[in-house]
């Protein structure tokens, strides 16, 4: 069984309820924010909350070789919670309430067998996401992350990540580099 109805996790979302409620039910983009999944191929997309909707993926978790594929049947759904129950057996809860402005984001299971830091990272993944706002740097940001970042596997991902860390480093030492000559000439003249 890949999912696990044990494995809970929360977050609050600095986000009105209707972003963070789109985000959710883009089936496709609720899936690729997912940290532990190696190959992701959506074979049905869910076309909707309602009861008895159906959604069909295929997927490989990290470190597994096997790969699956895996229905998602909404069981239960409401305005703002959704019940999935997976052909594996597993069940993914989600609910979503408004609090003061911001939104509040329970999970219960995930993919991986009662792996909490999967459903934190995954959560915490959403929540960075539904906190873009919508100037022009968060839309271009928003349009990297969609085009580019989501279709990338976790271990790529990283890969990436690590890449532009190291280059920001070698930018700022070569800025530090050029202030230290920078500063020895103004103290010679």
């Amino acid at each position: 069984m890949l999912g696990s109805q044990n494995a809970q996790a929360a977050v609050v979302v600095r986000a009105p309820l209707e972003r963070v409620l789109k985000l959710l039910q883009d089936f496709e983009k609720w899936l690729r924010f997912n940290p532990v999944w190696d190959e992701l191929e959506i074979l049905e997309p869910l076309s909707g909350w309602e009861k008895g909707s159906r959604g069909r993926v295929r997927l490989r978790l990290e470190g597994e070789k096997a790969v699956r594929e895996l229905v998602f049947e909404v069981e239960e759904a409401s305005l703002n919670r959704v019940a999935y129950r997976l052909s594996d057996g597993g069940r993914i809860e989600i609910q979503v309430r408004e609090l003061d402005g911001t939104t509040e984001l329970l999970q219960r299971g995930g993919l991986s067998a009662g792996d909490v830091e999967e459903l934190e990272l995954w959560l915490r993944a959403l929540k960075h996401y539904a906190e873009l706002r919508s100037t022009p740097p968060a839309r271009l940001t928003k349009l990297l992350i969609d085009r580019l970042l989501l279709r990338l596997n976790p271990m790529q991902r990283r890969l990436v990540m690590l890449v532009l860390l190291l280059q920001l480093g070698l930018l700022a030492i070569s800025l530090l580099a050029i202030a230290v000559v920078y500063l020895r000439q103004l103290t010679r003249a």
